[in-house]
């Protein structure tokens, strides 16, 4: 019943097993474990092969891909694309071809037989006369679609390749910055205005929905929204409509209540609540209050209650610029966390960034995860507040790159000195070594710790995106699932150390979550009763199997 992000990948797992780990011997005869999925065709062949005792197409440890779905894609693509192609014929339903899985040959003869097909139609001839307009029009465009700075028109290179496309031009012909900062305003009024028109002629509800995200370079917030409506034409035909309706910069928190202001300020720029035949026009109803009316965000609810996590575990405001990333310690007093344990998050955190900086500690560190039965070098991974589930990756990978770590720490201060020197007045004050970067058996018993309470937290993310479905009706019980997982590692003497960390935890999002609960919002009663209706579907096939 939940809308798992494995229902996007069913053409994927006609050719491969599930993500499993599995454990495979080293040339050097270690051990070590690998996370992936089989290739059941490779697998197949690898063993029809064994026992007719002929040599395998292919060894063992090359059935077994590491890679996202784009490397198991490109796999089916160069090996066992007709093998897939029938599995996804055959299947029931239907299960339509990827193109990533889709050879180049194959698909340059899917579009030359498209292009056959059209050869019907009429051909968009190019202007027929030379106007100041078509010029205007053309390098707008050409700027907005390609993302050129709006300087280009004034640039003399790019005057002169007007030119000698007709060396008739005169100056007051060719188009300037000012020009083409005045077109694009207006063809985006006129836009404006037309979507406001057409979103007015809708005769039923407009459909919004929202996406707020942080840019990586200046840590700006934006919000993008778009809107959905049926659009009934002149013939009486019915037509799903999707259109952009803003784009805009957040300034302030990321709280429900200026979230909300943003959003209702794009539906008024477009019209949709002020509809001639909407609710609120019809009904008189009052403004739209950002305080009383909240959106509340449940994938947003949980990623907060993961930085009250976070910020119990570690300090990692401690390296927020670059001159405390140098300066931090992990042996300092004030850096200790849970009544005087080493903060392991921000040490990773601080020993990744430190080891990334220098092009040689890359290939070293490359080099030693190779020596530790690893055929695939891996990257450390960071957390960031504003990207969710980076704290579980980093804990994961961090898990997964124990060996290497502890030996790079070990090593690094005879290869390449001290982490830090600092120095006052030219003297040198202070040496941090990497050694204190390192991590006994008790520390990375609460690195795996840590792991697990944020892979409850991390389950959950899951639940509340799909594509082709709604999740609503899943993600409700699924919070209240990880409610319940936290509650009852309070009961478990080996989190005694975390108590704090997951009160506070669970404070968020009763916070966030409990009170919506409480009022039974409509949205909530929505969600409760299709979770219902779900479960008496599910009970009513069993009786019938």
């Amino acid at each position: 019943m939940f809308p798992v992000k494995k229902d996007l990948t069913r053409d994927l797992l006609l050719i491969f097993t599930d993500c499993m780990k599995q454990d495979f011997t080293t040339k050097a005869g270690k051990t070590t474990m690998i996370e992936g999925r089989w290739c059941s065709v490779c697998r197949a062949e690898h063993d029809a092969a064994l026992r007719k005792s002929r040599h395998p197409p292919r060894p063992l440890n090359k059935c077994f891909l590491q890679g996202a779905n784009t490397t198991c894609r490109g796999h089916i693509m160069r090996f066992h694309f007709e093998e897939y192609q029938r599995q996804c014929n055959a299947a029931i339903p239907k299960i339509p071809l990827n193109h990533a899985c889709v050879p180049p040959m194959v698909q340059k003869e899917h579009e030359e037989g498209a292009k056959q097909k059209k050869l019907g139609f009429n051909v968009v001839k190019g202007p027929a006369e030379f106007t100041r307009l078509g010029v205007l029009e053309s390098v707008a465009k050409h700027t907005a679609i390609n993302n050129q700075a709006l300087m280009l028109a004034d640039k003399i290179s790019f005057k002169n390749c007007l030119t000698s496309m007709r060396p008739k031009l005169k100056s007051a012909d060719l188009p300037s910055a000012h020009d083409i900062r005045v077109y694009i305003h207006n063809a985006f009024v006129d836009t404006l205005n037309k979507l406001k028109a057409d979103i007015e002629k809708g005769p039923g509800k407009v459909s919004c929905m929202a996406d707020g995200w942080m840019a990586d370079t200046t840590k700006l917030g934006y919000l993008g929204m778009t809107a959905h409506w049926i659009n009934v034409e002149e013939s009486g035909r019915w037509r799903l409509r999707a259109e952009v309706v803003g784009f805009c910069l957040i300034h302030g928190t990321h709280a429900r209540s200026n979230l909300g202001h943003y959003f209702v300020g794009l539906c008024d720029r477009v019209g949709i609540m002020s509809r001639t035949h909407s609710k609120h026009a019809l009904q008189k109803l009052p403004c739209w209050s950002t305080s009383k009316n909240q959106l509340p965000c449940l994938e947003h609810v949980c990623n907060i209650a993961s930085v009250d996590v976070m910020g119990h575990i570690t300090k990692i405001k401690a390296i927020d610029t670059t001159s405390a990333i140098w300066d931090y310690s992990p042996g300092d007093h004030e850096n200790r966390v849970l009544n005087g344990w080493l903060d392991v998050i921000t040490t990773i955190q601080t020993l990744s960034i430190k080891l990334q900086s220098s092009g040689q500690c890359i290939q070293y560190f490359k080099g030693l995860q190779v020596e530790c039965g690893m055929e695939n070098p891996l990257k450390l991974t960071l957390h960031n507040n504003t990207r969710w589930g980076s704290a579980f990756s980093m804990l994961e990978r961090v898990l997964t790159l124990r060996a290497a770590i502890n030996l790079f720490v070990v090593q690094a201060d005879q290869l390449y000195g001290p982490i830090t020197t600092q120095q006052t007045n030219g003297r040198v004050t202070r040496k941090i070594p990497c050694t204190d970067f390192a991590l006994n058996n008790a520390d990375w018993k609460r690195v795996e710790e840590a792991k697990t309470i944020i892979a409850d937290l991390n389950r959950v993310l899951h639940y509340f995106s799909a594509e082709k479905q709604p999740t609503l009706y899943c993600a409700i019980p699924a919070i209240e699932n990880l409610q319940t997982a936290w509650e009852d590692k309070l009961d478990k003497h080996i989190y005694a150390l975390y108590h704090d960390t997951i009160r506070d935890g669970l404070a968020k999002l009763l916070k966030s979550h409990g009170a919506d609960q409480r009022n039974r919002k409509p949205k909530l009663q929505m969600g409760i009763l299709m979770r219902r209706i779900g479960y008496m579907r599910l009970g009513l096939s069993l009786r019938m199997r």
